[in-house]
């Protein structure tokens, strides 16, 4: 949000999530186990819970985007026409370097036979972002019809199929073979994620209040977001909409929990939405109240610079995770663990080694912005 004073807890929770993601991709990278979505419940509750909570991220970061987005109309008074050109050139950004250092950084992490361009998070993002930039051009009740039909409305697709090329990059994830060596891979369908951001821009308006300048309104934040559980689990107890998988009871009461919360995230269900972004926006209250506290002036950090701290974070893991598999055996190998202490270890020293790193680019970046202006796309 540059040319505005900083939320701080909107960076904090920002930080929160990106640091979630650290340990999903650390345990993508090192872990012996693949895991699908929904998750394999039967490889245990520790691998179910470090999966499950990283949930949160590409949910509570797109609405933060369009949030952002309402925030800087209102607080740095810049003109719609600005605004929308800034959104094509990041959205525009972001897709470029999730197709080329992003992906590469996944080619190599995992050791593919054929190249990957792997269409997720930043691609989902950077596409929301172009959308966002048209929808900016509706009145605002138009706005509010949009981002709640399609976010809850497009699970009304699961029932259907296609092999077209639209409803392969919009409603269904998609392996495309762009030829013998290289693939495409739409894991983040677009058309949810389009509702999220537009989301995220108009509750702005319902999130804030003016008292001298804007403030969040914590207690209307925290009442619609213990709503939107509440009826996340009503429909989750009635299975007759809102996620395409069902759930059973179970002979133990930890594996019905687990089928019971296993919703599906490509493309995110309206359950997942009701699941995960109620507990980013109640972690949201909980960084306001206390903002001078320690933590939330680490994850604040964090969620200055998300995009730098994702593609510094990405390629330290797959770097450390070829460094270990040299020092092992010898040779410029994938190191693999099946335990889940290792995966949050590996995930706590990524996380402190780029807390300097972060620090000082988020100073370099508040300095000189304006002479640099690449900076603020980073």
């Amino acid at each position: 949000m540059e040319g505005i004073k900083r939320i701080i807890s909107i960076d904090c929770l920002r930080g929160l999530v990106i640091i979630l993601m650290t340990l999903d991709h650390v345990r993508e990278v090192f872990h012996l186990v693949p895991i699908d979505d929904p998750i394999p419940e039967g490889d245990g509750v520790s691998l179910y819970v470090t999966r499950w909570i990283t949930h949160l991220c590409a949910p509570v970061f797109v609405f933060l985007a369009g949030l952002s987005v309402y925030l800087q109309l209102e607080l740095a008074h810049f003109s719609k026409n600005h605004i929308q050109w800034m959104l094509v050139k990041r959205g525009l950004f972001l897709i470029l370097v999730e197709f080329t250092l992003i992906s590469l950084f996944w080619y190599v992490g995992l050791d593919k036979h054929t190249y990957q361009l792997l269409a997720q998070v930043i691609w989902a993002i950077g596409c929301s972002m172009l959308f966002l930039a048209l929808a900016l051009y509706l009145p605002f009740w138009l706005m509010v019809v949009v981002a709640l039909g399609i976010v809850f409305g497009h699970n009304i697709t699961d029932s259907f199929q296609s092999d077209s090329l639209l409803w392969n990059i919009f409603i269904e994830d998609h392996l495309f073979h762009l030829s013998k060596q290289v693939d495409l891979e739409t894991l983040y369908p677009l058309l949810p994620w389009f509702g999220i951001i537009v989301l995220g821009f108009i509750a702005g308006r319902w999130f804030f209040k003016r008292e001298g300048t804007l403030v969040l309104d914590l207690k209307r934040i925290a009442l619609l977001s213990i709503a939107s559980l509440i009826v996340g689990f009503i429909l989750r107890l009635s299975t007759q909409y809102g996620d395409p998988f069902g759930w059973h009871v179970h002979s133990s009461e930890a594996r019905t929990l687990m089928d019971f919360f296993n919703v599906e995230k490509y493309p995110p269900s309206l359950d997942f939405l009701l699941f995960t972004l109620p507990i980013g926006l109640l972690f949201l209250c909980v960084a306001q109240i206390f903002d001078t506290s320690f933590w939330v002036r680490v994850f604040k950090v964090y969620g200055q610079v998300p995009f730098f701290y994702y593609v510094a974070h990405l390629g330290l893991v797959v770097a450390l995770d070829r460094l270990t598999g040299f020092f092992i055996s010898g040779h410029w190998q994938r190191f693999q663990t099946g335990s889940i202490l290792a995966i949050w270890l590996i995930t706590l020293g990524v996380i402190l080694m780029l807390y300097w790193p972060c620090r000082r680019f988020s100073s370099l970046k508040q300095h000189n912005k304006n002479q640099w202006p690449i900076l603020n796309y980073l």
